[in-house]
């Protein structure tokens, strides 16, 4: 054992690069990286409460949660708010149902074809939330009842 178990060459770039990120997590500290991304996602979860046909799904602000943030337009579907986050503004989010189908079944989002995720990681900023949030603000307002497209 293991070699038993085990074909070919062992992943060294792999085990390098994990063992690298371990480090550059403890010297910084984890509950600060968490608390880093967590500010962040209650920053989008502010400016969002602010904007018009968007609601926000899951926990409130001061709960214990992740750096991440699911969202809707009403009367705008998922897939096309990604396009157009990703074509216009140059903003990368995951769009749809997040291999979970019966999560929004639930949710009453299933129909619509799901939610717009924004992850958030160390090295995003304050700024890029509102990079988001100036991109939400605008396709809201393009979106009164049109279907947005690359042309906003």
């Amino acid at each position: 054992m293991p070699q038993r178990y085990e074909a070919g060459t062992i992943n060294a770039p792999g085990i390098a690069g994990l063992g690298a990120g371990a480090r550059w997590l403890l010297e910084r500290g984890v509950d600060a990286v968490h608390r880093h991304g967590t500010e962040l996602a209650e920053h989008l979860i502010a400016g969002l409460a602010r904007v018009p046909g968007v609601c926000v799904f899951g926990p409130p602000p001061a709960a214990e949660r992740t750096a991440v943030v699911s969202f809707g337009f009403s009367g705008v579907g998922p897939v096309e708010v990604s396009y157009v986050l990703d074509e216009v503004y140059g903003l990368l989010v995951r769009a749809g149902l997040h291999c979970a189908p019966d999560a929004h079944r639930s949710l009453g989002t299933l129909e619509d074809g799901g939610l717009v995720r924004v992850s958030f990681g160390p090295f995003n900023t304050a700024a890029d939330v509102d990079r988001v949030l100036d991109a939400a603000r605008q396709i809201a307002v393009k979106a009164d009842g049109r279907r947005p497209d690359v042309t906003l």
